[in-house]
């Protein structure tokens, strides 16, 4: 299983609203541009690249992935919600 927090910053309205949907339907909105993103494979994440690019302009979009090792989410914390990291709904893969 690969994990990741996913933070973007897109300042065009109608990609940021298409790049948040794309990346609810791979883990959890956790803030309004931050995500906490499981994977089970290399191919899906190269998958979930390629469908971001096709999306996003060069020069004015920016979307980052910070993997995390199991190691990592056990030590993360959420303050002030109820789940804790990387516990959320079912995740779907397209």
């Amino acid at each position: 299983m690969l994990r990741f927090v996913v933070a973007y910053d897109i300042p065009n309205d109608r990609r940021r609203t298409k790049i948040g949907e794309l990346l609810e339907a791979y883990g959890t909105r956790v803030q309004r541009s931050v995500f906490e993103i499981s994977l089970e494979n290399k191919t899906h994440f190269e998958t979930l690249k390629a469908r971001l690019m096709l999306m996003m302009v060069e020069e004015e979009d920016s979307v980052r992935f910070y993997s995390l090792c199991a190691n990592c989410v056990q030590k993360s914390e959420a303050l002030l919600d109820e789940r804790g990291p990387f516990e959320g709904d079912a995740i779907y893969f397209f």
